[in-house]
């Protein structure tokens, strides 16, 4: 609190000069480094020790209303003198119910697009409850996506252990996050490209893989992570890759075969990894345009093997969203969705095929006049 209560005046000292002297103001922003630091080590300190705390999820709406429904009836019997009996009981279903919501037994099967900027987490709970996480976001200097973003996620979906973790390529911003992911959960195995990237950050991961006890898995075309219900098939690369000047095209596609429907994830692969896959069954409801939709990928021959429905694309927005991209989808009526301007992307599986629904649109936050 102390170490806080520095950081706030600082901060608020820093902010007036700016308006004044911007290079006065640089050098008490950088002071507050060493402050943060040492709130974050202080921090860390405390839950270092085993038992320290709890990591629970957040209660869901019923859960809450449980919660307060006993305890405001227990108030009321309280004030006009009811049997005990009778007010507590009240008390103790309404906790009881709290308990029972806040973590429900049969969640629904999802795929959910995480929104983490430039890079790609996408989490997928199958129909049997079994759980993929394909990329994790990346990790920088000052932001750790998996730590921001995807763990917080994964534990409001009462998430303790991930089935498979698939790593389309070793990018920073797509494997970037999962290090974290991977100290902090139980992790079946993970799955890997077939071709070896030679990056430093993919030898560190495995390693880290073998360090936690993980099995790593090469993955080529044909291939299957079986998840029961929902099999995600590896499109790309084939087992004679040869490899490409492009680490992006070197990277995994997954057909995630969701009953009733399919899904492609693409990651980043470009017009030479789309070229190779051109012969093969593509079709899907739904796809994700490869690259965060950049004009190095979504060419017209992939698309039209694909013929997806609708279309999820993770990016920060423009000029790595290229605009010849999405008129390219936009020629042929797909709906485009983005979490540069939607957030996050849920879809669910109904009878009459895929819904996507939008964090913002969810929370009233959707810009006015953006549509899919």
């Amino acid at each position: 609190v102390p170490l806080l209560t520095l950081v706030l005046w600082v901060s608020c000292f820093t902010a007036a000069v700016a308006f004044v002297w911007e290079g006065a103001a640089l050098i008490s922003g950088h002071a507050l480094a060493p402050l943060v630091w040492l709130i974050d080590s202080a921090a860390g300190a405390v839950t270092s020790v085993p038992g320290s705390y709890w990591r629970v999820a957040v209660p869901g709406a019923m859960s809450v209303a449980s919660y307060f429904g006993g305890v405001g009836a227990a108030w009321y019997g309280v004030r006009r003198g009811m049997d005990p009996r009778r007010w507590g009981t009240v008390l103790a279903l309404g906790l009881a119910g709290a308990l029972i919501f806040w973590r429900p037994w049969t969640p629904e099967p999802e795929i959910v697009v995480l929104d983490v900027g430039h890079g790609d987490a996408i989490f997928v709970r199958a129909p049997s409850g079994q759980t993929l996480l394909v990329d994790g976001g990346d990790a920088g200097r000052f932001v750790d996506m998996g730590e921001r973003v995807v763990e917080p996620f994964l534990r409001s979906r009462q998430v303790s252990r991930l089935d498979y973790v698939a790593v389309t390529h070793a990018h920073s911003d797509h494997i970037g996050g999962l290090f974290h992911v991977l100290e902090r959960f139980d992790v079946g195995r993970v799955v890997l490209p077939a071709t070896p990237s030679g990056e430093d950050i993919e030898a560190s991961f495995i390693a880290l893989c073998e360090t936690q006890g993980v099995p790593v898995q090469r993955a080529h075309r044909g291939m299957r992570i079986p998840l029961e219900g929902s099999p995600a098939t590896v499109m790309h690369p084939p087992r004679d890759w040869a490899g490409s000047d492009s680490l992006n095209d070197d990277g995994l596609v997954l057909r995630l075969d969701w009953p009733g429907g399919a899904i492609l994830l693409t990651g980043d692969v470009e017009s030479s990894a789309e070229a190779a896959m051109a012969d093969l069954v593509l079709n899907a409801e739904v796809m994700q345009a490869p690259h965060h939709g950049s004009d190095t990928s979504s060419t017209a021959p992939f698309i039209d093997a694909v013929e997806p429905e609708a279309v999820f694309v993770s990016t920060p927005g423009p000029p790595i969203l290229n605009d010849s991209v999405l008129r390219r989808y936009g020629a042929r009526g797909i709906p485009v969705w983005r979490t540069d301007l939607h957030g996050g992307l849920r879809l669910t599986r109904g009878e009459d095929g895929f819904t996507i629904t939008s964090a913002r649109e969810e929370r009233g936050t959707l810009p006015s006049g953006v549509g899919p």
